[in-house]
């Protein structure tokens, strides 16, 4: 099995952790970031403590 890791750049993980969390995207949501293509993947939202996060994953596709 070959292990691959895709390296996002600061200014789209500052963007991803900031701007579309607070727009809180539902999953299989395609997000365009500085040219680049994300799918949301998974999402948690605890109203108990506060917790808003989710999960991408960068997509080859295209934003449509």
């Amino acid at each position: 099995m070959q292990n691959r890791s895709t390296v996002i750049s600061d200014p789209d993980l500052v963007e991803l952790s900031g701007f579309q969390a607070y727009k809180a995207p539902k999953v299989e949501r395609l997000l365009e970031i500085n040219g680049n293509v994300f799918r949301v993947i998974d999402r948690v939202d605890d109203i108990h403590t506060g917790l808003k996060a989710f999960t991408v994953h960068e997509s080859k596709g295209r934003f449509s």
